[in-house]
Formats: C-alpha cells, structure tokens, sequence
C-alpha cells in the first residue's frame, strides 16, 4: 500500500522546522526530519523506528511484539500485551 503523504509534502512540512520556530534557538530540523522519514517508511521500517525512537523497557516490548507477531499487525500485537499486562496487574 502506497503512503498517501507525498514526498514533497513531507520535505515542505519539514523544512518549517528551523530555529526561528523554537524556543531554544537551536535547528532541530534535521533531526526532525530524519524521524519523519523513519516514520514515513511505514511498518518496514518498525525494527529501525524501535531501535532509534525507544529505550529501556519500552523497546524490549517493542522487539517482543516484533518477535510474535508480522509487523503491520504491530498494533494488535501491542494492544494485546498491554491488555495482558492490565490483567495481570488487577
């Protein structure tokens, strides 16, 4: 399935990104749109996007999932551990 976010539109959105829109001054554009581009390969980038965007407890669950079940059911996978999780703890 084809991403419906053009390119382009991803490049323009990006571009606002500078340090004049910050309130630190500093130009977090480039790493903002490195994330967006990890984010805009879809869910065959969901190894990558887990290794550059988690830590800690959150990107072990996030290989666990990885590891049962197919990536573009991803959500699911989650969504079941979490609700396993919540009965566990009640």
């Amino acid at each position: 399935m084809e991403n419906p976010v053009s390119v382009r539109t991803v490049d323009a959105h990006s571009a606002g990104w500078c340090s004049a829109h910050l309130s630190d001054g500093n130009d977090h554009g480039p790493a903002l749109a490195a994330i967006v581009d990890l984010l805009f390969r879809g869910v065959e980038a969901a190894v990558d996007a887990g290794e550059t965007l988690l830590h800690g407890q959150v990107r072990a669950i996030w290989r666990r999932a990885l590891a049962v079940g197919p990536t573009a059911s991803l959500d699911l996978t989650l969504e079941t551990h979490i609700r396993r999780v919540r009965q566990a703890v009640n």
